[in-house]
């Protein structure tokens, strides 16, 4: 596909790994819970600031996430 990809683990995006995740992106997120502080508001960031499209997946059906 062409398509590159990249891992950033949500703590190291506050310090500065989303310079990786550019606009208009489409982030896939793993999460068990779907409710760490560190991955709710890592997922408005991207979603505020970088415009992103966000596909999730949790090991629960209703979560925050």
């Amino acid at each position: 596909m062409g398509s590159k990809s990249s891992f950033v683990h949500p703590n190291d995006a506050d310090h500065g790994d989303f310079g990786k995740i550019s606009n208009g992106d489409v982030v896939v997120v793993l999460s068990y819970s779907g409710e760490t502080k560190e991955i709710v508001s890592f997922c408005k960031t991207l979603k505020h600031t970088r415009n992103c499209k966000i596909i999730s997946i949790c090991g629960k059906a209703n979560t925050t996430l």
